[in-house]
């Protein structure tokens, strides 16, 4: 766990620099679904492709911890479900 969280850490500061992300969206995708399935959200199914269901999900997500709702995937989101 604490491997990722530094991985997910490296990743924004390289993101808020200019750097492209290090993790694929995809597999970052499927990270987040995952994670939203295990919080007891429905972002339909866990193959790591952006659905209106998965959008919905995390703005859910969002919306309940008084995040800005974009239903957008990033690194961030990623580490905040985590």
């Amino acid at each position: 766990m604490r491997k990722i969280r530094t991985r997910l850490l490296i990743a924004v500061l390289m993101i808020s620099a200019g750097f492209p992300a290090p993790v694929a969206a995809d597999e970052l995708t499927q990270r987040i679904q995952k994670d939203l399935v295990t919080l007891g959200y429905s972002p339909g199914n866990v193959n790591g492709e952006m659905s209106d269901t998965t959008v919905a999900a995390i703005a859910q997500f969002q919306a309940e911890r008084s995040m800005p709702v974009t239903g957008e995937v990033s690194p961030l989101l990623a580490g905040i479900i985590s």
